[in-house]
């Protein structure tokens, strides 16, 4: 019996190439790419102002943080306020924001 033309067409589109990809599928997938890697510079860039703001926290929280060991005397630096108040705001700043 010889095979009629829906049987040809059913046995194209399941026919595979040396690669294991359906010839259908590399049009889909060569279409991919280009808008994967718009959609991820996209969000790289709209992370950079994120990323700017914490390094900048960073960075002054821990040069806040050497200065008030420089200039403050030791009495006031182990005293209870500063330590709930002034080192807590500092760590904070420097390792959860940071």
């Amino acid at each position: 019996m010889m095979p009629s033309n829906g049987d040809k067409i059913a046995e194209e589109t399941t026919a595979t190439t040396a690669d294991g990809v359906k010839p259908g599928d590399r049009q889909v997938a060569s279409g991919d790419p280009g808008i994967a890697c718009v959609r991820s510079y996209l969000l790289y860039g709209l992370s950079l102002p994120e990323r700017a703001l914490r390094s900048t926290t960073a960075v002054v929280g821990g040069a806040l943080g050497g200065s008030m060991k420089l200039l403050l005397p030791q009495a006031f630096r182990s005293s209870r306020s500063y330590s709930i108040f002034v080192q807590k705001m500092l760590d904070f700043m420097v390792a959860d924001v940071g």
